[in-house]
């Protein structure tokens, strides 16, 4: 069956395969050996720098999939139910004076900056064992 699957995705691809400047065959290789193969193919582009991602989202429709790590920030004051500020986004000078307001928010964003901090040292072999 799955074998079946993967026949008929390689049909629909087919034509779209023919288009590219390259194909990687990646059948037998562990995630290691992809990474290092792309990272060559893109010339060393990739780093090993920590990026992050700040997302808002409805528990009730499930933590998104690509979340590594995800904070329960609920106990911060929300905006959204505020009328005037309802329609506003976090980049809104409003929005940040709102929910800053509170000690216990600006106390998080403290912490939590020193956790990402904390991280980077640690990704790039700079932090010492605990």
């Amino acid at each position: 069956m799955v074998l079946d699957g993967i026949s008929r995705e390689r049909t629909m691809l087919k034509d779209i395969k023919s288009m590219a400047d390259s194909v990687i065959d990646t059948s037998e290789w562990n995630v290691h050996e992809l990474k290092k193969t792309i990272e060559k193919y893109f010339n060393g582009i990739s780093k090993r720098d920590m990026a992050l991602t700040f997302l808002s989202f409805g528990f009730k429709y499930g933590v998104p999939h690509e979340a590594d790590i995800v904070l329960d920030v609920r106990f911060l004051p929300n905006p959204y139910f505020t009328p005037e500020l309802k329609n506003s986004n976090g980049n809104d000078d409003r929005v940040v004076q709102y929910v800053l307001r509170r000690q216990e928010a600006r106390e998080f964003v403290d912490r939590l900056q020193g956790f990402c901090l904390f991280s980077c040292r640690c990704l790039n072999g700079k932090a010492s064992r605990i």
